[in-house]
């Protein structure tokens, strides 16, 4: 059952014996899937993906995590994970790291049928990393450095939860729209699900809009059967930067995550704004080093999410036209064509004047 799952990774999770998943903190349902382990130092370790006996390309598309994040599984009829060796006499060398296949839905005989389905999530940390707040941490310095150091006099005096200040609690949806049944002699079902599901760490998102037709007709009083689906998938991901958990863990609690902000002043002659120290970073509170960023110390977290724009846009379809006829009752003739396409663009913008920007400038 596909329960609160927005991903088909999301359903692998503690199910099968010998297949390890570890998922990402995103939105966007990326992570990794081990069959019975490692098999390769410097080559992939990613199983073969098979949607409806199309076998996926195993380097991915780029904007997109993998192959799974872009099924709805409310479409998914059934998962058969194939795990030891003798997948490769099925599909090759691509399949050494084991096989996921995976069946979608189809149309059954009979008169139509609607179905609808609406899911709504309310995302949350169940769980924050237990850190010095500021007093104990002002205690902590001033016990091994002394009140009177250098290290005492570069805290501030604020009390900030860095984690608190990148992460949020969110909610989400999908909905999902089939109408299946026998037009005629012809069994179809067509599917549209809608995706929208928005990550627990700020500015983190991801939309997923996908169509699928299936069409199942016999001929011949049976003996030939044809299997016709074709799918289309579009998905639209926010990426937030994963160093600014880091960032957060290390992040002195005494100092604010902005600086005073001050009025700009211009320059008579350039007309252009004169940036005074607060000014510069826009406005996020970094540690410098004679006025200048010091690209070794701790990055602003905060400014790491809002002041990085990374999203992607993805199109692809895949589809097969599958017939299989029926010589004799033991002997069958099966010709599958498939095909898999995919058009993708991913732009990572950093703010101007922006503390990343710096960082970057320097490196």
């Amino acid at each position: 059952q596909a329960g609160l799952a927005t991903s088909v990774q999301d359903l692998l999770v503690g199910q099968t014996p010998g297949v390890v998943v570890t998922t990402s903190a995103g939105p966007e349902g990326g992570g990794q899937i081990r069959i019975r382990g490692g098999a390769s130092l410097n080559a992939s370790n990613d199983p073969l993906i098979v949607i409806d006996g199309v076998p996926l390309d195993n380097g991915g598309v780029q904007g997109m995590s993998n192959p799974l994040s872009m099924i709805s599984p409310d479409n998914i009829e059934n998962m058969v994970i194939l795990k030891d060796a003798s997948a490769t006499a099925i599909y090759g060398s691509r399949a050494s790291n084991g096989v996921i296949i995976i069946t979608t839905k189809k149309g059954k005989s009979g008169k139509p049928q609607v179905n609808f389905s609406a899911n709504m999530y309310v995302n949350t940390a169940r769980k924050m990393w237990d850190m010095l707040d500021a007093q104990e941490y002002r205690s902590l310095v001033t016990k091994y450095h002394g009140a009177d150091s250098d290290a005492v006099k570069a805290m501030g005096s604020a009390n900030t939860d860095w984690q608190d200040e990148i992460l949020r609690t969110t909610v989400s949806s999908d909905y999902n729209l089939s109408v299946g049944g026998t037009t005629g002699a012809l069994p179809y079902r067509v599917a549209v699900s809608y995706t929208n599901n928005n990550g627990i760490i700020k500015t983190s998102k991801m939309d997923r809009l996908t169509v699928g037709l299936n069409l199942t007709p016999e001929f011949f009083d049976g003996k030939l059967k044809v299997n016709a689906n074709a799918k289309g998938y579009y998905i639209k991901n926010q990426f937030a930067d994963g160093g600014a958990i880091g960032a957060a863990l290390s992040s002195d609690p005494t100092r604010t995550v902005y600086k005073d902000w001050k009025t700009l002043t211009y320059s008579e002659t350039t007309g252009m704004p004169i940036m005074t120290a607060n000014e510069l970073y826009n406005g996020y509170n970094v540690w410098t080093a004679a006025g200048v960023l010091n690209s070794n110390s701790t990055m602003n977290a905060v400014s790491m999410l809002m002041d990085r724009d990374n999203h992607s846009e993805v199109l692809r379809s895949n589809g097969n036209l599958q017939l299989d006829y029926a010589l004799l009752p033991d002997l069958r003739l099966n010709l599958n064509l498939g095909y898999d396409m995919s058009r993708s663009k991913e732009d990572n913008i950093v703010a101007f004047n922006s503390p990343l920007a710096f960082k970057n400038a320097n490196n």
